[in-house]
């Protein structure tokens, strides 16, 4: 593993715990590059930044909660001084018909998969547009552009997620 310098990109990845955040968490810390790993549980993540030489740290981070989120960012600028990558990958679904779903977790589902990775752009944009640059990464389900009946739930909140990162395009 190489140590990272003072000028390798530093990349704030949400929902390392499992799945793409946690591959993606590994390949940038895997290449030295500074990285802020996060988790509802940042136990879940220790492994990844356990041996990352200074250049990883974990966080803290539900991505529906606003405290959650400012903490997480003054995190990443207290030990590395910037963002300029973030992946938006925290989230769930919720598969259910139209007249089936319940309030509540759909309520969840697009507080966590659409507002959540809203609140996180809005959060480092400003960084980002300050040092003029920065990327971000909004993944979500293949589903999202497929049609299918029964699933418009699930659906409807990864195709709105695709749209603030569009809009922030400087």
């Amino acid at each position: 593993m190489s140590t990272a310098s003072n000028d390798a990109p530093v990349w704030l990845i949400t929902g390392c715990s499992t799945g793409f955040g946690r591959e993606i968490a590994a390949a940038v810390i895997a290449r030295g590059w500074r990285a802020v790993v996060t988790a509802r549980d940042p136990a879940s993540v220790s492994d990844l930044v356990e041996h990352a030489e200074g250049h990883a740290i974990a966080s803290r981070l539900d991505v529906s909660d606003a405290a959650d989120i400012a903490a997480t960012v003054k995190a990443a600028y207290d030990a590395f001084g910037r963002i300029d990558v973030l992946v938006n990958n925290a989230g769930f679904g919720y598969l259910s018909a139209v007249e089936e779903g319940e309030d509540e977790p759909i309520r969840t589902m697009f507080e966590a998969n659409f507002f959540g990775a809203a609140a996180m752009i809005r959060a480092v944009l400003p960084g980002m547009r300050a040092q003029r640059s920065g990327h971000v990464v909004n993944i979500t389900s293949v589903g999202g552009p497929r049609r299918q009946s029964g699933q418009r739930v699930l659906r409807g909140d990864q195709v709105r997620t695709r749209r603030p990162g569009r809009s922030a395009r400087a």
